[in-house]
């Protein structure tokens, strides 16, 4: 959820630069991948939801954006100076969530030995 928290306010933050800057050149299209990013930034949000309500379906797209950190990070850690350190966060966040979501106790968890899933607070909307 931390990641998608991040990756919202970082869309929100492009939004706010695209239009408060002085050169306006390319504000469309800057304020509208802006909109992209908040947008990729709900689906771990959703995801990370899902798996607190120990939704099964929330699994999937969580190891998703986690191997997209690790993406992230390889290219971070090609570059210089402060995308160093950030690289190497990204990646540490990429291997954790991974080693965490793939996890017996987490497939324990979302599969249950007798084939049922838990109840679910609201509902079995599955």
């Amino acid at each position: 959820m931390v990641q998608g928290l991040a990756i919202c306010l970082y869309g929100v933050y492009l939004m706010v630069t695209a239009i408060t800057s002085k050169t306006h050149s390319d504000l469309g299209s800057t304020a509208f991948g802006g909109g992209i990013v908040v947008l990729m930034g709900l689906l771990p949000l959703f995801a990370g939801r899902a798996l607190l309500q120990a939704r099964r379906w929330g699994r999937s797209p969580a190891v998703m954006m986690d191997t997209l950190c690790l993406a992230v990070a390889y290219v971070a850690l090609r570059g210089s100076g402060a995308d160093v350190p950030l690289g190497i966060l990204a990646a540490v966040f990429g291997v954790a969530g991974i080693v965490l979501l793939l996890h017996p106790r987490t497939t324990a968890a979302l599969w249950p030995e007798d084939g049922r899933q838990q109840p679910q607070p609201g509902g079995d909307r599955g």
